[in-house]
């Protein structure tokens, strides 16, 4: 797969952004482009930017302990049922959701203000709903949900954890979200 320049403006290292192809129900072939290394913290449950020091609402930085390599999709031409507007923030290193203009969560650098959207490309992820059943295409992993006070991506297969806006994490209302991984 080739690597492509990045048409987001996150400027990290190491970056690697692959074009791939996906076949649609349809037969339809739909390119996008991805990035990996985006990690889970076990502290506190959230999807984070692997191998950053961004602050962890459980205390310290986040960890990439026990984590797969999870690979989101960012440009206009990301397979269906991808729902936008997901930002990289530069202050806590997290993915959250930034559709609500006027609500940026919760970010634990910020002392629990709000997440920033300064530098972040568009990701998008797929969504199949809050009341639809979850069915996990292979090579993906269920059960990531949207906090709805901190706007967070994070994984609730594990309990409850720490969330940046005090308290825990809470995914009432949340659509169901799953990741690629390699």
């Amino acid at each position: 797969q080739p690597t492509l320049a990045c048409p987001c403006r996150l400027k990290r290292p190491g970056l690697e952004h692959k074009q791939i192809q996906t076949k649609t129900q349809n037969n339809s072939i739909v390119m996008s482009q991805t990035q990996d290394n985006w990690k889970w913290c076990k502290k506190c449950g959230a999807q984070h930017w692997g191998g950053s020091n961004g602050a962890c609402p459980a205390g310290g930085n986040h960890t990439e302990e026990g984590s797969g390599n999870y690979v989101l999709c960012h440009s206009g031409s990301c397979p269906a049922h991808h729902q936008g507007e997901w930002r990289w923030c530069k202050a806590c290193d997290c993915l959250w959701w930034a559709g609500d203009k006027h609500n940026k969560g919760a970010c634990a650098a910020n002392g629990g203000k709000h997440h920033t959207e300064e530098g972040s490309g568009n990701y998008f992820l797929s969504n199949v709903g809050a009341h639809e059943a979850e069915s996990v295409p292979a090579g993906h992993q269920g059960q990531w949900n949207w906090c709805s006070k901190c706007y967070e991506m994070i994984w609730v297969g594990d309990s409850k954890k720490t969330c940046p806006a005090g308290g825990h994490h809470e995914h009432h209302g949340s659509g169901k979200y799953h990741v690629k991984y390699i």
